[in-house]
């Protein structure tokens, strides 16, 4: 970990993080220490939750599975 940045104790929700950008996001930011919600419409990672958030009631099931793990 880079010295210089520490995310520790910090929560981050990541959409499209199946691959790509969002992906890359994701794990820079767990390389900084943050607890990663990883969102993405066609894959689950095991730490987040398979959903399109341009639909209303999957963007209420996230957010009733973020509320779940963090409160």
């Amino acid at each position: 970990m880079n010295n210089r940045w520490s995310l520790k104790d910090k929560k981050a929700l990541v959409t499209g993080a199946s691959r790509g950008i969002g992906k890359a996001i994701a794990g820079e930011l767990e390389s900084f220490g943050a607890e990663v919600f990883s969102v993405s419409r066609n894959y689950k990672r095991a730490d987040g939750i398979k959903c399109d958030v341009t639909d209303a009631g999957q963007r209420k099931e996230l957010y009733d599975e973020i509320n779940k793990k963090w409160g």
